[in-house]
């Protein structure tokens, strides 16, 4: 029986959340066995394994390579990514009259990772009040005003783990 030495290990890391994280360890020595602790409270078994992380952070991730005669502890930081959503608002109506249904829309909006299904928020930050249909629909809409004026309007795109654009006027 050789003991245990030389431990090195690797990840998949930055891994999208979601996605599996792949780790592998390698020691020399002989009946070589692997336990590992993702960091998360997971833990697994083997030269190489698989974990998927719930959430996006950095974890570190540890393994110690064992065998009768002792057992050697190595850790890797592991990025579990997770990117913003990208809002962009258009307007149907660039120039409405008195009275017409105005329809905001957001549907154009990105979601790098398509982490779905997406919320979104409509809010309006200038102007003369007017009453959104449903702000937190991907369309909304409004009646225009009386009088001739500028209205500005945000929205902010949440994705399914809770990750936030900026506002887009």
């Amino acid at each position: 029986l050789i003991p245990v030495s030389g431990l090195s290990v690797s990840s998949s890391s930055p891994t999208r959340l979601t996605d599996p994280t792949e780790f592998a360890a390698s020691a020399l020595g002989s009946e070589v066995a692997y336990a590992w602790a993702f960091g998360d409270g997971a833990v697994g078994s083997g030269e190489t394994i698989s974990h998927t992380y719930a959430m996006a952070k950095d974890f570190v991730a540890s393994v110690v390579a064992s065998n009768r005669l002792g057992s050697v502890e190595s850790s890797i930081v592991v990025s579990v990514t997770n990117a913003v959503p990208i809002a962009v608002p258009t307007v149907a109506l660039g120039h409405p009259l008195a009275g017409e249904v105005v329809v905001l829309d957001g549907s154009s909006s990105i979601e790098p990772d398509a982490h779905f299904p997406l919320q979104f928020k409509w809010t309006q930050v200038s102007g003369p009040p007017v009453e959104l249909a449903d702000p937190s629909q991907v369309r909304t809409s409004f009646v225009a005003p009386n009088e001739r004026t500028k209205l500005k309007f945000s929205l902010v795109v949440t994705d399914a783990f809770g990750s936030t654009s900026a506002p887009a006027v």
